[in-house]
């Protein structure tokens, strides 16, 4: 498979986390996900596979599309796999309902311009 085809499908899966994560927390109030348990790993979980895929993604990729932090993503990554006991959920509420939709749309026009 192609590097762009590649690039193609990681974008793809990030963005099916990305809807994942929107859809956990679309009616949910901030006190809802501090209160659920699954809500809150599910969406760490789906954080995770974002990082995970976007380190994977071509460095062309990410150099063709400066305004995504890459690094950001990939250091939320790490954090959230290695840090179990010390997972800051206001920091997840955040991620979830303030940079998801933003980066949902700057993955939306990747997409759509690599497809």
């Amino acid at each position: 498979m192609s590097q762009s085809k590649t690039d193609f499908a990681r974008i793809q899966s990030v963005l099916e986390s990305m809807y994942e994560i929107e859809s956990y927390v679309r009616d949910a109030s901030h006190e809802d996900f501090l209160n659920n348990s699954m809500m809150r790993i599910a969406t760490v979980k789906q954080l995770e596979i974002i990082g995970a895929i976007t380190e994977q993604v071509s460095d062309r990729l990410k150099d063709d599309y400066p305004q995504i932090h890459w690094e950001a993503i990939e250091r939320l990554h790490k954090v959230l796999v290695h840090e179990y006991l010390g997972i800051n959920y206001e920091l997840v509420w955040v991620t979830a309902n303030r940079e998801i939709p933003v980066l949902k749309k700057q993955f939306e026009l990747i997409l759509s311009q690599i497809g």
